[in-house]
């Protein structure tokens, strides 16, 4: 795959042919995208995951001029339709709060659960005129941490509540 364009996965199984969100079965990760991050937004970011203010990514991949951070589930989740707006709105939140520590843009972007995302070695945009692989990063330590919805949300639920904060319009699912 290593320099190969357009290649994305996103993290669930399907069942059929096509990937439309009614085809979702499981959930294996959250996948937080952010953009616009620069080298004090990593600087910053990664002090706050050693301080415990904000939880360590299981997989970070640089996208370009973002940055995608993946947060493990220790097991699958059954997607159906009471588990998916769930799912998007502690994934909005998540968007919300990691945005705001590392990336250069006020405003965040959403995307929902049933979003691809850039498998590492390919491609990625082309960042000011130069052409760049998506880069993955994992801890060597074997310290790859794995979460449960219950850790992430009480996360969310210590460093402050959101709720001001989350655009209701945003709740619609892809």
């Amino acid at each position: 795959l290593v320099g190969r364009e357009k290649c994305y996965t996103s993290p669930l199984i399907y069942i059929g042919h096509k990937r439309p969100g009614k085809n979702a079965r499981a959930f294996f990760a959250f996948v937080i995208d952010v953009d616009g991050v620069n080298l004090s937004g990593l600087k910053f970011f990664f002090k706050a995951v050693a301080d415990g203010r904000a939880p360590k990514p299981s997989i970070v991949v640089s996208s370009g001029s973002g940055i995608h951070l993946y947060f493990l589930l220790n097991e699958p989740l059954a997607l159906n339709a009471y588990t998916s707006p769930m799912l998007h709105y502690l994934k909005i939140a998540l968007t919300t709060k990691l945005w705001g520590m590392c990336s250069s843009i006020a405003n965040p972007q959403y995307h929902g659960i049933f979003q691809g995302y850039r498998v590492p070695g390919t491609k990625a945009k082309v960042d000011y005129g130069i052409n760049r692989n998506a880069l993955g990063f994992i801890d060597a330590t074997d310290d790859v941490p794995y979460y449960t919805v219950s850790m992430l949300n009480e996360y969310l639920l210590k460093s402050r509540n959101l709720s001001q904060e989350l655009p209701l319009n945003s709740l619609q699912l892809e």
